[in-house]
């Protein structure tokens, strides 16, 4: 793993006299040239240019003397390792435009309204991005990496909004549900041609003046615009003070049913009045409508 906000970076390659050994360090297609010391990776390449971050192999050519050798190495190009709001804050949300990038958690990260605005220059989950407002969509990855975000549900969820991106081995929990405003989300506004991957959402409190229970239409996950995503190994966990509760929507207004996959979709509640309303004619559509979706309660 290359971790680009690490001093260093090195990759390990099994020859025995390293002392001796020199390399030519590229990527496989020969993009990006990562130096010649195996122990000291050149990454101001790759470093640039977000959008490639994630996997990628890597090509060793190199001899000690007497020896010529040839190595492909799998490597992850990871922007940075995150453990705090901020950095959190920062991956989603840079203030210099970009939306790619692999990030990766490393520890539990809280991200309600109240931390957000300590750290976010004046935005809040409930406001709008650098000026950006619905404008704004991240389009990298986010890999929890087994780890949890503490969030809560608000005008524009997590994200904001997703197009294109990757969230895969996270669990969001959903602290409480932000009384102040009425269209509240917990991931993202609006998610378009983007993959969840086992990813579980939870629930640990909510208030009186909303339940997920009462949002129809709304969409607990995603507030509008579902659609062209991908939902692999998902698990929607309704569980607060010991009970399970009822959703109302899951995804609110404009869910496309026919360009979302679910595979391995479970919902844990007492009831799921919708999966959301079609775009088009603004139809219900309910679990039974949809395959790879199955209720428990």
């Amino acid at each position: 793993t290359i971790v680009l906000s690490n001093a260093t970076n090195k990759i390990t390659l099994g020859v025995q006299t390293m002392s001796s050994f020199t390399a030519t360090i590229k990527s496989e297609d020969g993009a990006y040239d990562f130096g010649t010391d195996v122990t000291n990776l050149s990454t101001t390449e790759i470093a640039q240019n977000k959008q490639d971050h994630g996997e990628m192999t890597l090509i060793v050519t190199g001899s000690e003397p007497g020896t010529d050798y040839t190595f492909t190495v799998p490597a992850l190009i990871v922007t940075a390792d995150i453990n705090t709001t901020q950095g959190l804050f920062d991956a989603i949300y840079p203030k210099d435009g970009s939306k790619d990038g692999y990030y990766r958690l490393t520890a539990n990260i809280t991200f309600t309204e109240q931390v957000v605005k300590a750290v976010g220059d004046g935005y809040t989950l409930n406001g709008d991005v650098h000026g950006a407002d619905s404008g704004y969509y991240f389009t990298g990855t986010l890999d929890g990496n087994g780890y949890r975000i503490n969030s809560q549900s608000t005008s524009y969820g997590v994200f904001n909004s997703l197009k294109g991106a990757t969230i895969k081995n996270v669990t969001i929990n959903d602290g409480w549900c932000c009384g102040s405003y009425p269209k509240i989300t917990l991931l993202a506004k609006t998610m378009q041609d983007t993959t969840l991957e086992n990813v579980t959402f939870t629930m640990s409190g909510k208030s009186s003046y909303y339940s997920v229970e009462t949002g129809a239409n709304r969409g607990w996950l995603v507030m509008s615009t579902c659609t062209g995503n991908t939902f692999n190994n998902v698990t929607v966990d309704t569980t607060c003070g010991g009970a399970l509760d009822g959703v109302g929507s899951l995804f609110g207004t404009g869910f496309d049913k026919d360009s979302n996959s679910f595979t391995n979709v479970t919902v844990k509640a007492t009831s799921v009045a919708e999966v959301g309303r079609n775009g088009d004619d603004s139809a219900s559509v309910t679990i039974t409508d949809v395959s790879g979706i199955k209720l428990e309660n």
